[in-house]
């Protein structure tokens, strides 16, 4: 891949974690409806900003080529994830939540990101080069190859 390109593997888990931002946003409110006495507008004014960030990052990536897309993405947007999965657990454990949310969810949002770092790895490794053989003959082993004949 060139680096000029766009990586959209990187793409991808930026999606994943803009949908994963507005999910966490959903359970956090529907945590806060369940419950008496809960503040809902300051939880719901925190998680509301990660996923707006979430989106507003994802889409700032799409503009990024693949360089900086890594950059980006390892400086900034995993840090911004850590902390919304950070203040996830402080709204759990400050309101006393027990059943937090579905283990399918958390899952599939962990083994689909380490699923798509993997596949971007392997699209670094060295490729193999497929350019054309060159005008002049190669002699191998006293023959002439690649000549016209």
């Amino acid at each position: 891949m060139l680096p000029e390109q766009h990586d959209i593997l990187f793409s991808f888990i930026a999606i994943l974690f803009a949908v994963f931002g507005v999910f966490v946003f959903g359970n956090v409110i529907q945590n806060c409806r369940e419950r008496e006495g809960m503040n809902t507008k300051f939880w719901g004014g925190i998680f509301g900003a990660f996923a707006i960030g979430c989106f507003l990052m994802t889409v700032h990536m799409f503009d990024l080529v693949q360089a900086d897309q890594l950059k980006f993405f390892f400086s900034t947007y995993i840090l911004v994830v850590f902390v919304l999965l950070f203040f996830w657990g402080v709204f759990f454990k400050s309101n006393k939540i027990e059943g937090q949310s579905p283990p399918i969810i958390r899952g599939f949002f962990f083994w689909t990101t380490v699923s798509l770092l993997l596949a971007g790895y392997t699209n670094w490794l060295p490729q193999q080069r497929s350019d054309p053989p060159p005008k002049e003959a190669a002699v191998v082993g006293g023959l002439t190859t690649g000549g016209v004949y």
